[in-house]
């Protein structure tokens, strides 16, 4: 009986941590599917490498979600 707490125990900290860093990975431009493995294998410590790594610049999420006129995109000195 001990053994399926502990069992259980160590999957729920698993799940949760998972579910942590996948929202991290999303809010920071980095690869979700990567640190949902990261976080189930490694648990709380994959959470807090997650913390630590720098937001990601590059692509499309942290482009402006507002489409641009053809003016805007032929003239990038007129701002939105």
């Amino acid at each position: 009986m001990g053994d399926i707490i502990i069992y259980a125990a160590i999957t729920l900290l698993g799940t949760l941590s998972s579910t942590t860093c996948y929202s991290i990975a999303f809010r920071k431009a980095l690869n979700p599917m990567l640190w949902v493995i990261l976080g189930f294998l490694l648990g709380p410590l994959a959470i807090l490498l997650a913390l630590t790594i720098p937001t990601q610049t590059t692509g499309n999420r942290q482009q402006s979600s507002t489409p641009k006129s053809k003016e805007q995109r032929s003239n990038p000195s007129i701002k939105s």
